[in-house]
């Protein structure tokens, strides 16, 4: 059976660890209208963020309210090797990070270009935007060191922390 895709809300990292550190803040629950005039973000822009915190398991959103949960509360408590570590995990979790990892490891040296990764968006998630798509999902992979792009060979890669089994040999990616 295929994994559901689902496209990743445009948004970084800093915003979604900033919207959990700005609940915790809050007591773990706040309004979203509150928080989006806190935040001085439109309300686009902030459910584009609690969107993303929701698809990772950090948040929920009951109502018109934002719940931090407690994976989300570990994540923001931890040092940057432990929210890399959770943000890392619950990416493994999605669709998309998962589809793309098999996609890589059946290639020869688990490396694509960007015109490659960029085709293969579209193909999965037509409605999306691929450029936006590939720029979130790099963004995103890169801080959960699952997956990295290196412009001056164009060559889009599978982190070797993301596969199971012995590394490379002289440790090179």
């Amino acid at each position: 059976m295929e994994d559901k895709v689902d496209p990743l809300p445009n948004t970084g990292v800093n915003r979604i660890f900033g919207l959990l550190e700005l609940l915790d803040d809050r007591g773990g629950r706040e309004d979203i209208y509150r928080l989006a005039d806190e935040l001085g973000y439109e309300l686009g822009e902030l459910l584009a963020v609690i969107q993303a915190a929701e698809l990772l398991g950090f948040l929920e959103t009951p109502g018109g309210d934002v719940l931090l949960l407690p994976l989300g509360k570990r994540a923001i408590e931890g040092d940057t090797n432990l929210k890399k570590a959770l943000f890392k995990e619950q990416l493994r979790r999605l669709g998309l990070f998962r589809h793309l990892s098999d996609y890589l490891q059946a290639r020869e040296g688990q490396a694509a270009s960007r015109e490659e990764i960029l085709e293969e968006l579209a193909h999965l998630l037509p409605q999306e935007d691929p450029e936006q798509l590939f720029e979130t999902l790099l963004n995103w992979g890169r801080y959960g060191e699952l997956f990295g792009y290196d412009p001056d060979e164009d060559r889009f890669y599978l982190d070797q922390l993301w596969v199971s089994g012995p590394a490379r040999p002289g440790g090179l990616d």
